[in-house]
């Protein structure tokens, strides 16, 4: 006899949500990582100085970003 917690972790842990899950961690790997990374990257190892349209670029993306979740329209969505 199974317990049932056992028995209802296998019931929910599907294929399907192993790979949603598998999915979601690598695209979040594939862009907050070198979202974090960059800016460090450009300076302390490149040399470079913090160029203005960097943070031009960082600033549209976070504002474009946090707009989607106020949108209330699939076109709004699609536009930003």
């Amino acid at each position: 006899m199974t317990e049932p917690a056992a028995e209802m972790r296998e019931r929910w842990l599907t294929p399907g949500v192993r790979g949603i899950g598998a999915a979601s961690f690598m695209a979040d790997v594939g862009h907050e990582i070198p979202t974090a990374l960059l800016p460090s990257l450009l300076t302390a190892t490149l040399g470079a100085r913090p160029p203005r349209p960097a943070v031009a670029g960082y600033t549209t993306t976070a504002v474009l970003s946090s707009l989607i979740g106020a949108a209330t329209a699939v076109g709004q969505v699609a536009v930003f």
